[in-house]
């Protein structure tokens, strides 16, 4: 769609644990230069998929939603509601933001019962 800003949350396809955040016009050229390497941030890690993008018209209620997302409260709120359950675990970003690392703890977690069905608490 013409004339919007993207607030976009990708992440890793290998394991799903690390996470990057970004505002773009064309989201489908800016996950396209996150996969080929020419985004030094996240190139260790490409390629990725795109969890979850909100578009905006104004560029600076994007801004807004994009430093949001980087915060702790907008991380939580990603991972309660965006990045949903990834694997047997919920997804999070530690205290410090240097390590990465997944959360096995918190109110969300996947149990597989005896038939194979899945149960969130």
């Amino acid at each position: 769609m013409t004339g919007f800003h993207y607030v976009y949350m990708l992440s890793d396809v290998a394991t799903h644990t690390h996470h990057y955040v970004g505002m773009t016009e064309d989201l489908k050229a800016r996950l396209e230069k996150h996969n080929s390497g020419q985004v030094p941030h996240t190139s260790k890690f490409a390629p990725w998929i795109v969890d979850a993008a909100i578009a905006v018209r104004n560029k600076r209620v994007a801004a807004h939603l994009e430093q949001y997302f980087k915060s702790g409260a907008g991380r939580a709120f990603a991972n309660r509601h965006l990045f949903l359950l990834v694997g047997k675990y919920e997804i999070s970003y530690n205290v410090r933001h240097d390590k990465r690392e997944p959360n096995m703890s918190g109110p969300y977690y996947k149990l597989e019962n005896e038939k194979g069905s899945v149960d969130a608490k």
